[in-house]
């Protein structure tokens, strides 16, 4: 026997998410818990459910890019059953730590069986306070050329190099690795003022 009875959904209006056309009247066969067929009187296995769709509409299942329902405690399974109820299919965990990779790596992260797809989940962040140096934590970054005029809301050219600032001496320094090198416009690169 199937993990999920056969499912069709019929007369749907399936809604295309790349063209954003609609397709009334629409089949949708869902045997044990994965689409199979779509289209116009689609025939009905031995068997399967049917539901009536018409007048709904079926898009399809939304990823939630950043989500937080493991390792913070509360209710992890009432958190996806919520995430399914809004129709969200799949999420991206973004509070992870090693346990949660172990756990999940080995099976044993124990997830309702209906509940969102974990699609991926990072391990610690590295930061200045957990890495060996603050060297190997420093990233490098551009600030966004020109600024914005006060007055006008125009933005004007400067020129920016990044640079790696020195290991600081102290933890207290550590929140600025990273510095950037700004000059200040000038008449070749400056946009004429209106």
């Amino acid at each position: 026997m199937p993990a999920h009875p056969p499912l069709l959904l019929r007369s749907a209006t399936v809604v295309d998410t790349r063209d954003g056309s609609l397709h009334p009247e629409t089949d949708v066969l869902i045997p044990d818990g994965v689409i199979a067929a779509v289209g116009r009187g689609l025939a009905v296995p031995d068997g399967t459910t049917v539901v009536d769709a018409h007048g709904r509409y079926l898009v399809p299942g939304y990823n939630d890019m950043h989500a937080h329902p493991l390792g913070r405690g509360g209710d992890v399974a009432a958190a996806l059953r919520l995430m399914l109820a809004h129709g969200i299919t799949g999420y991206r965990q973004m509070s992870g730590d090693l346990g949660l990779l172990h756990a999940r790596a080995s099976g044993r992260l124990n997830l309702p069986r209906e509940s969102p797809a974990l699609l991926a989940m990072p391990g610690p962040l590295l930061t200045t306070l957990n890495t060996a140096t603050a060297g190997q934590a420093a990233a490098r970054s551009i600030t966004p050329v020109g600024r914005l005029r006060p007055r006008t809301g125009r933005r004007e050219a400067t020129s920016c190099a990044p640079t790696r600032a020195r290991p600081p001496a102290s933890a207290a320094a550590r929140s600025s690795q990273v510095h950037t090198r700004c000059a200040a416009p000038t008449a070749s690169s400056a946009p004429p003022s209106t």
